[in-house]
């Protein structure tokens, strides 16, 4: 049982490390980092709403607005 706990616990460690580099590439405009961070994170869990939500932001922000509506419309927000 310990071995499933420290699991957990590593993957929640992870999880907050990703949503840590999302946030920090987005307010300090490293948006290749947050892209990263985001992508990382949907690979793990697809429907990340907080990492769909951070690229949009990241495409808005860099006016990639075909890139933009290609993620508001995918099925990810759904």
């Amino acid at each position: 049982m310990q071995h499933e706990h420290d699991m957990k616990t590593s993957f929640f460690e992870v999880e907050k490390s990703l949503s840590d580099d999302i946030l920090t590439g987005l307010k300090d405009k490293e948006y290749e980092k947050a892209l990263d961070a985001a992508n990382k994170a949907l690979e793990k869990t697809p429907n990340h709403r907080g990492a769909v939500m951070c690229k949009a932001l990241v495409f808005i922000s860099q006016k990639e607005l075909v890139k933009f509506l290609r993620i508001v419309c995918s099925e990810q927000l759904l």
